[in-house]
């Protein structure tokens, strides 16, 4: 039996050292939460994580719901690794 993998939030939004799975910030991803577009999370030791099940699975049916709006979300995310990719090399 495998075993449940978990996310932390710095894991899922975007910081400016690093690009997360989602390209936005923490306010940005709790109103997500808030308003219903974002699983809530389950707390350990009072600490939000999100299982990456629940994730994958919000993905695949949010892609079904409105393919545009993920393909705005994977092209925001590669084009902010991009531009820190330019920087690095600079």
């Amino acid at each position: 039996m495998s075993e449940r993998r978990f996310l932390k939030i710095n894991q899922l939004v975007t910081t400016p050292k690093k690009t997360g799975r989602y390209p936005v910030v923490r306010s940005t991803f709790w109103r997500w939460v808030a308003q219903g577009k974002f699983p809530q999370p389950q707390y350990i030791g009072g600490i939000p994580f999100w299982a990456l099940d629940v994730i994958e699975q919000h993905e695949s049916q949010a892609a079904t719901i409105a393919p545009r709006t993920a393909d705005a979300i994977r092209a925001g995310a590669a084009s902010v690794a991009s531009r820190r990719a330019k920087r690095a090399a600079a």
